[in-house]
């Protein structure tokens, strides 16, 4: 049966079948899926007690040491903390550690903050805040000034540089220290969290996770702000269960002819719609139609690099939706949320400058760097919105970004994109046919 036939019914199972298999998945490379449990300190001090009797010959003394006030109760995924815990304290214990040997635990209560408006500008940004616990875990003979200041606050952190480390690079730290790393991060992103990892054994692990990551995931959801965003049109029945057919047909497409991994597009999917529900972009469609065109021109374009993929679907909810970038890095690969960073870096530099598209000495730095994968989602984009001309009410902005287009953006891609010069041609064409269209309505 083709396609535009399917009914309602046969949609909706479809979306059910996406969400039981995401549930039952197993984890993968390079992702946690967590399964968090209300707990206590005293019961995860047990269980690492436990774990490490398995690894040691001489399992250290644990001193733990709390602040007053500290939660009664921890939701986290139990036997990950566990792990991130016993690892902290295995990098902790020296060759030369015996039976005497004593593990000196602290635990501080302080507010973990995410962004709740626009990243790219943080004179006007808000916060929210929720009680996170900060866990310092050091050699007990350490001189107390040799350990990390625990800060009064504890910020997303979104504009570290070179975060997303590649397998090689972290065997060139030391194949043990490099891998006790790695999973170690895993396992603090998945949580929302922060870690401060020395190289250095005689040095202390500082480790920042919500006391509740249930309600931190839950209401990076709820509470953004899409109400700024929608431009106020119902959406009919018949639009509504069409726009499901589009995703269907977009996950199909995109797991036939890229390298992305189907589970992966589902849940971003799902995620899309989740947050958007039917609203509205201002060229008139819904927001989760307009990122999968964008993303399935950037599957055309560039097949073989997924998180470039999963970055185009992902982006406008960080930069418009305000989607905090922590969530990004606690539930994708570390690569996409390094790649949307790059992206928010080009529209940071663009308020400054006169062309969405324009982006003078970064881009030149990108290309340089042989990345100019942003570019071609930033094409994306603007050709996106450039075809849904029809459906623009502001005519004279539809106008201003066709002009702005023919004048900075087309002659930037003839430079940047010579080798491929249908990609400058199609945008050339999609702008003078915006203007036309704009013109005429406002004439």
């Amino acid at each position: 049966m083709p396609l535009y036939k399917q009914d309602l019914q046969s949609i909706v199972d479809r979306f059910r079948e996406w969400t039981f298999f995401l549930k039952q998945r197993n984890k993968s490379k390079d992702r946690l899926l967590l399964q968090p449990t209300e707990t206590t300190v005293e019961e995860l001090v047990q269980h690492i007690e436990t774990m490490l009797e398995a690894e040691l010959e001489y399992v250290p003394r644990l001193l733990v040491e709390k602040e007053p006030y500290m939660p009664q109760t921890i939701w986290c995924d139990v036997e990950l903390i566990t792990k991130l815990w016993a690892y902290a304290i295995l990098h902790t214990t020296h060759i030369e550690m015996n039976e005497y040997s004593v593990i000196k635990i602290q635990f501080h209560v302080r507010p973990l903050q995410f962004y709740t408006t626009d990243p790219i500008q943080p004179k006007e940004a808000k916060f929210e805040s929720y009680p996170a616990i900060v866990c310092v875990i050091s050699n007990a003979s350490i001189n107390p000034e040799k350990l990390p200041k625990v800060k009064s606050v504890y910020l997303e952190k979104w504009e570290e540089k070179n975060v997303y480390k590649s397998d090689n690079q972290y065997k060139e730290e030391s194949l043990s220290v490099g891998l006790i790393k790695k999973n170690m991060e895993r396992i603090v992103y998945a949580h929302y969290g922060q870690l401060e990892f020395p190289t250095d054994w005689n040095k202390a692990t500082l480790i920042v996770l919500p006391q509740n990551v249930v309600n931190i995931q839950k209401e990076m959801i709820e509470k953004l702000p899409i109400g700024l965003l929608t431009r106020k049109q119902q959406a009919a029945p018949s639009e509504q269960s069409d726009s499901i057919v589009e995703l269907i047909a977009f996950h199909e497409h995109i797991c036939k002819t890229s390298c992305v991994e189907p589970a992966v597009i589902s849940e971003i999917l799902l995620l899309l719609r989740r947050c958007y529900g039917y609203m509205r972009h201002e060229s008139g469609q819904f927001f989760y139609i307009r990122a999968i065109g964008i993303a399935a021109r950037v599957g055309t374009w560039i097949p073989h690099s997924p998180k470039v993929i999963y970055a185009a679907l992902l982006y406008d909810l960080v930069r418009y939706a305000r989607l905090p970038l922590s969530y990004i890095k606690a539930n994708f690969n570390l690569g996409v949320w390094c790649f949307i960073q790059n992206i928010l870096a080009v529209d940071q530099h663009q308020n400054k400058s006169e062309s969405v598209l324009y982006i003078g000495n970064r881009l030149e730095e990108s290309v340089r760097k042989e990345n100019v994968s942003v570019l071609y989602v930033k094409i994306s984009e603007r050709l996106y919105d450039l075809e849904q001309a029809e459906g623009y009410a502001n005519k004279e902005a539809l106008v201003y970004m066709a002009k702005e287009t023919l004048r900075v953006d087309v002659p930037l891609v003839q430079k940047v994109c010579s080798e491929e010069p249908h990609v400058a041609e199609t945008l050339e064409a999609a702008a003078k046919r915006a203007l036309a269209i704009g013109e005429a309505t406002s004439s």
